[in-house]
């Protein structure tokens, strides 16, 4: 006899149970505890940042920040793409990863993310709204917005890409704060990346011998 398909966990407001995993509850619970961990993950940084820039300067803090994220982007993209059990490392996969990336990716407390498959070679991400950009651009740091977007963002969507695929491009197509060179504006969206790849050259034919004259 089959047995009884385990009942999950709705939330954890009852009795202290003596083992619990996250497998133990339903999809709705594991969302909310997703989004909280992307959360944290961005608040450490923020917290990280704050005690090294007051203690040894901005200038520091900014330079080992983006050290930092550089650092974590590769692993972190190959271990969200293996447990979403997406097999290739191919431009399909560096859009999911952008998707649901830990540093809250699919997390609508921070993010929003759209994203287009145009071709096996070309990626679109656009990001309708970027809380940590509007947050300090509402605090009116834009020095500030422009660090963390051109300084730190190219690169690590760049690194996100690469990561999966080496020889992959990746290009700002819209970015704060929409100044030169990147003046170009698009309403309803803070950002737009493309990601593109080389068309592979094929092999060249071989030369056929040219047939001697009689």
């Amino acid at each position: 006899m089959a047995k009884a398909a385990k009942k999950l966990l709705k939330d954890y407001s009852g009795p202290v149970l003596p083992v619990v995993h996250l497998e133990d509850f339903d999809q709705e619970t594991l969302a909310k505890l997703a989004y909280q961990y992307a959360r944290a993950y961005q608040q450490i940084d923020g917290h990280w940042y704050e005690i090294v820039a007051q203690k040894y300067g901005k200038k520091v803090a900014r330079d080992l920040d983006k050290e930092v994220w550089l650092k974590n982007i590769p692993p972190t993209a190959i271990r969200t793409l293996e447990a979403m059990g997406h097999k290739k490392k191919d431009m399909a996969g560096i859009l999911k990863v952008t998707q649901l990336h830990p540093a809250a990716g699919g997390c609508p407390h921070l993010y929003d993310y759209e994203v287009e498959l145009a071709s096996p070679t070309k990626g679109i991400v656009k990001v309708p709204r970027c809380r940590p950009m509007r947050y300090w651009r509402d605090k009116g740091d834009m020095d500030f917005v422009r660090v963390m977007c051109r300084e730190w963002d190219i690169p690590g969507f760049g690194i996100t890409g690469t990561s999966l695929i080496p020889e992959v491009k990746c290009r700002p197509l819209v970015i704060p704060p929409y100044d030169a060179p990147y003046t170009r504006k698009e309403e309803g969206y803070d950002c737009i990346w493309e990601y593109s790849l080389e068309p592979k050259k094929g092999k060249k034919a071989a030369k056929k011998p040219a047939k001697k004259k009689n």
